[in-house]
């Protein structure tokens, strides 16, 4: 086996196979097992294991995305999700969300682009529609401006 290098785990299961009449066909059930670990096992492990770390609830995932646009320090930011989840989140799990959610945003339209439809939108509905002497504009960050 060149390269590679074997791994074996070791249960032992005391099975028994019983017929079930109801269903016509005969049926496994696992009596008692014992299972024996290739890696140690503790509670410091289990925490810090990703999956345990992960944020997954969406409503929290729209409050992180909000409080990181809006410019909060990532120190705080995992603070309020160590609270709210109970879960051990890292300064790199919380670089790798906001890397996940940076990335959602850039495929769909920018905060420009979603603001300029929703001023369209309710100047093309009837009643919106105003006259005034003087515009206003709207300059964003990126340059971009908007005359309303």
């Amino acid at each position: 086996m060149d390269g590679y290098q074997e791994i074996t785990n070791q249960a032992i299961i005391k099975a028994v196979v019983a017929w079930n009449d109801a269903e016509s066909t005969y049926m496994v059930r696992v009596a008692r097992f014992d299972v024996v670990h290739n890696h140690q096992i503790s509670k410091a492990i289990f925490e810090n294991h990703v999956s345990n770390r992960r944020v997954e609830d969406p409503n929290l995932l729209t409050i992180v995305d909000e409080l990181q646009e809006a410019g909060s320090k990532p120190k705080l930011i995992i603070q309020f999700l160590r609270k709210k989840t109970g879960k051990y989140v890292t300064l790199r799990d919380m670089h790798n969300m906001v890397a996940r959610m940076k990335a959602k945003r850039r495929e769909g339209p920018t905060t420009e682009e979603r603001l300029e439809l929703i001023v369209r939108e309710l100047w093309e509905r009837r009643g919106n529609r105003a006259v005034f002497r003087s515009a206003r504009t709207i300059v964003y960050r990126s340059g971009r401006r908007i005359v309303v």
